[in-house]
């Protein structure tokens, strides 16, 4: 609700603050819970992963709502689709 009301009722906008406080959250309990296993190196290791994983699940969540808005089934990821997330993850 508060991405909502802090975006002007842009929903762009809105996801936009969803996926950075959510990133956040991801690479904040990534780096406290890697600090805790291996130290200073296991937070920054542990950070990347949780952030990674939030992006690709948020690119995997908007990729299934493209697919609700056309019609189409949500849970089956085209070739296009994954061929795009790849794209996205191989840098």
């Amino acid at each position: 609700m508060w991405a909502i009301a802090n975006s002007n009722g842009d929903p762009a906008v809105a996801m936009a603050l969803t996926n950075a406080i959510e990133n956040a959250i991801a690479a904040a309990g990534g780096a406290a819970t890697g600090g805790a296993i291996g130290g200073g190196s296991g937070a920054l290791n542990g950070a990347d992963i949780s952030s990674t994983l939030q992006q690709y699940n948020m690119a995997i969540f908007l990729l299934q709502q493209e697919a609700i808005a056309a019609g189409n089934n949500p849970n089956t990821l085209t070739d296009a689709d994954i061929q795009q997330i790849q794209n996205a993850f191989s840098n």
